[in-house]
């Protein structure tokens, strides 16, 4: 899955970051300006100790962080009180190991941690102990391989999980699938695309993508488009789940050949010049969405894919939403953020800087 959205995005997408937009700006003044959010360096944590990560989530006083790169352990645990770090978790055949692993995420269904691997089809469920990971369970076969390429996955339930995706033969962007029945149930739509031609389902989701994140009652999840500015407030404590959409931008596509991919419906294109970088990661408390938000213009750069255009490229900032979808607060950062946590209890933010660093700081 990983390797099919870089594999299609790549093709199209050559450099990620650009010039700033009117769009940009017009989202921003919708929100409250908090001022900056001071940032102080985890002395403890090593420059170069992380490699290619791909979330941050905090647990039980710990920063949890796979990582992408060629160690053989994929995540890192770094405990904040004892300020020592660990590497558990081996990828590779077997099974306690992992093949394809995606971000980890909280289970607040019973207060635990789990992993999605989406080329085993399997969830596992973490607990926390002496900064350790102890294995809880196993879901195996949690989508049909030959009908489903999911994005996103987040636990809604004791036995649901929900999915933004594709889904052979169907138009809706997401799913419910129950692991103990078997029974799934679909519903929302993809973006519209207005002005452009038509795309298929596939094309859509691949050419926004998302970020998710289930709210701690498991009552309401957000998704986020990584590529244009589209969210998702998706009320789940309804018989019939309702979508609350806003979306501000939509990106348009260029298609670089007529023919489609033989397993979903997508053919290779690429963003057009005015596209946006969306949402580069989302978190949730019981009243409130963070955003991180890029709002800086895609657009291809040269045929190196080495190569990122830079002019008058801005720092992300992090957005309050409510979760009606009411915009509230924005704040600025002094360094280039990509990835961020919340402690709720403390209003304490762990963020990550483009280099790979870690710092904590204050949200006022």
């Amino acid at each position: 899955m990983r390797r099919l959205f870089i594999t299609l995005l790549v093709t199209g997408v050559i450099g990620l970051f650009s010039f700033t937009n009117p769009q940009r700006a017009a989202l921003l003044s919708l929100f409250e300006d908090a001022g900056v959010i001071k940032l102080i360096k985890l002395d403890f944590v090593d420059d170069d100790l992380i490699k290619e990560p791909i979330s941050l989530t905090l647990f039980k006083n710990h920063l949890i962080i796979p990582d992408y790169s060629n160690s053989n352990k994929f995540l890192t645990v770094v405990d904040l009180k004892d300020k020592t770090i660990h590497h558990q978790i081996s990828k590779g055949i077997g099974s306690k190991h992992f093949l394809s692993p995606r971000s980890i995420r909280k289970d607040y269904t019973n207060n635990s941690l789990f992993v999605f691997d989406d080329l085993l089809r399997k969830i596992v469920f973490y607990d926390l102990e002496d900064s350790k990971l102890k294995l809880k369970k196993v879901r195996k076969k949690v989508y049909k391989k030959k009908e489903d390429l999911p994005g996103q996955v987040v636990r809604i339930d004791s036995s649901r999980i929900l999915f933004d995706g594709i889904f052979k033969g169907r138009d809706e962007k997401y799913k419910i699938r129950d692991l103990d029945s078997g029974v799934s149930s679909y519903f929302g739509k993809h973006s519209d695309f207005e002005g452009s031609e038509a795309l298929v389902s596939g094309e859509c989701f691949m050419a926004m993508q998302g970020t998710i994140a289930v709210r701690p009652d498991c009552k309401m999840t957000v998704c986020a488009s990584v590529f244009g500015t589209s969210v998702d407030f998706i009320d789940l404590g309804k018989e019939l789940v309702k979508v609350n959409r806003k979306e501000f931008n939509v990106p348009e596509v260029k298609f670089l050949s007529p023919k489609y991919r033989k397993r979903f419906p997508v053919r290779p294109f690429r963003l057009a010049k005015g596209a946006l970088k969306g949402f580069l990661d989302v978190k949730v408390t019981q009243n409130h969405v963070y955003l991180l938000f890029s709002g800086n213009e895609v657009i291809p750069c040269g045929t190196n894919l080495n190569e990122t255009c830079k002019k008058n490229r801005k720092k992300a900032v992090l957005l309050q939403f409510d979760w009606h979808g009411k915009p509230l607060k924005k704040w600025k950062f002094k360094r280039d953020i990509k990835r961020f946590a919340i402690n709720p209890g403390t209003n304490y933010i762990y963020v990550m800087e483009n280099d790979n660093t870690l710092l904590e700081g204050m949200i006022e």
